[in-house]
């Protein structure tokens, strides 16, 4: 990615060659991976929260990864459901994914599967494997307000099924293999033609 360097009233503003769209966050990317600069998370967040603060999505959803795991920061919970909700409103995937999964596992928040389905499914409907895969695994588990559903668990996890061996050491790994054994192809028919 191109980009260039203005300075106006003190500012200092990055604009890439795609779309032509302000990109403040852009040193961010560079501090957090010292591509061209030395590695220095607390560099990386000081721009990252520049670019956040005027409504950046991309560093919206960084700033939440790097405080839900830390990421060269202290752990705040608090700041990552912040920014992982700024960004899941303005519809960024990962952000959505990512907000699910804290209030899945009650990271932050009291644990909610109902919400964690809800940004899930906003995510999946973008194509998002992992959340593909997650709302496959809520389904063939009955968890999140979702009615324990075989046929639509296959649906969700035959999409997601890239992720699969991302969980290969967790109790999600089977999920798919269980659900397609129970659910041979005229069940499936006769559970698509009810619907």
């Amino acid at each position: 990615m191109k980009f260039r360097v203005t300075s106006r009233n003190g500012l200092v503003k990055f604009r890439t060659s795609v779309r032509g769209e302000l990109r403040v966050g852009k040193p961010g990317f560079m501090y957090y991976a010292g591509e061209g600069v030395s590695l220095d998370y607390k560099e990386a967040e000081k721009w990252f929260l520049l670019a956040a603060e005027q409504g950046e999505q991309i560093s919206q959803t960084c700033l939440g990864a790097m405080y839900a795991t830390p990421q060269g920061v202290s752990q705040n919970y608090e700041a990552a459901l912040k920014w992982y909700q700024k960004a899941a409103e303005q519809g960024n995937a990962l952000a959505q994914f990512d907000l699910g999964g804290m209030h899945a596992d009650g990271r932050g928040v009291p644990q909610d599967y109902k919400i964690a389905v809800k940004w899930w499914h906003k995510a999946a409907g973008q194509g998002f494997t992992a959340a593909q895969f997650s709302l496959g695994v809520m389904y063939a588990a009955g968890k999140g307000g979702l009615a324990k559903d075989d046929t639509e668990a296959f649906f969700w996890l035959t999409f997601g099924a890239s992720m699969k061996s991302r969980f290969a050491n967790s109790p999600f790994a089977n999920a798919y293999d269980q659900v397609a054994a129970n659910l041979t192809p005229v069940r499936y028919l006769q559970n698509s033609c009810t619907e």
